[in-house]
Formats: C-alpha cells, structure tokens, sequence
C-alpha cells in the first residue's frame, strides 16, 4: 500500500482549454524537466497553412533563432499544419534567467510566426492568429518522456496522411526522419 500525500497535487499543465471559465494562473515551470509546448491555431488553413514549403522554413528558421537566442534546447518540432508541437528545455541553470528565457521565447516565437505566416503589420487590426494560450506542459525525464516522443511521432504520421496507427516499418522511418530534424513533407 502507498503512503498517503497531504500535499496538494502539483499542477504541470497550463493554457489551451484547461483555465477557460476560471481565474488566473501562473504557467508552472521547471529548468529542470523538458516541456511540452502546443501553438494552435484553426486560421492556419491554405495559404497560412503552416506546412507550406514558405511557411514550413520559416517556422523552422523562427525556431531555431529563438531558441538561440533565448538559450531553448530543442528536442523535437511537429508542424501538423495547424497546430506546432515543441519539446524543449531551458538551457540556463539558474531558475530565475531560465522562466524569463522560457517567457520571452513563447512570447517571441509565437508573433513571429504569425506576423511571418499571415503577412500581417503592426496595427492592422486583423485579429488574432493563435486561438488559445499556448499549452504547456512540464514533462518528467524517463517513461514519460519518451511516451511523448512516441506520441509526437504518430501525430506527424497523421500529418502524412496515415491513419492513428501506421505500419511498424513506417513509424521505424518516422523516428529516425524526427531524428534527423526532418518534419512532414510540404
């Protein structure tokens, strides 16, 4: 039998539909485990499809100057078109410099992609593109991690067109495209 906690259950996801309706939150965080993080937006169709061979690039090369700049290690991006799945870590040991780096790289990489993709100009008032908060979630080392993996890599078979459970073979190249840095095709 388990011993019993008197303490409360530490909350480890935030944004998406999860604070509709109820005050708010601080976003948990840790500079110590990977965090899973999801930008969704449903205008992200045809042309601000974010798998077109434009937008796919710039997504990637939008990844990769924030996470540089704000010291994110990346461990996997899934562009499904509309919707992005990241994996990543702060890079800063001190808790205080990782949450800012953390803050401003959700902030940054979450404007930019939408001021590159729709084309869009300070002020022109066309409405968000992003439609919720961006969900995170705090992801433990282990089981749980490459849980997500696995669960990162059926979502971009989805993106090819294969259903939730493709052949073994496929998911076997799937793994290795992901780890090669290779996302879904344009």
């Amino acid at each position: 039998m388990r011993q019993q906690s008197f303490l409360p259950k530490l909350r480890t996801d935030h944004g998406g539909d999860l604070g509709r309706g109820r005050r708010k939150r601080a976003r948990p965080f840790s500079h110590k485990n990977a965090i899973h993080v999801v930008f969704r937006s449903s205008r992200a169709r045809g042309i601000w499809s974010l798998l077109t061979r434009g937008n796919e690039e710039r997504v990637r090369r939008l990844l990769r100057d924030c996470a540089t700049k704000h010291r994110i290690r990346v461990y996997r991006l899934v562009n499904v078109g509309n919707h992005i799945h990241l994996l990543i870590r702060t890079e800063s040991r001190a808790y205080a410099a990782a949450k800012a780096d953390f803050q401003r790289f959700l902030r940054e990489f979450g404007g930019r992609v939408a001021f590159e993709v729709t084309g869009a100009r300070k002020g022109a008032g066309q409405g968000g593109f992003w439609d919720k908060l961006v969900y995170t979630r705090l992801v433990t080392w282990g089981r749980e991690f490459e849980g997500l993996k696995s669960y990162l890599v059926r979502n971009l078979l989805e993106s090819f067109g294969f259903g939730r459970e493709g052949p073994d073979w496929l998911r076997a190249v799937a793994e290795s495209l992901m780890a090669a840095g290779v996302g879904p095709p344009s």
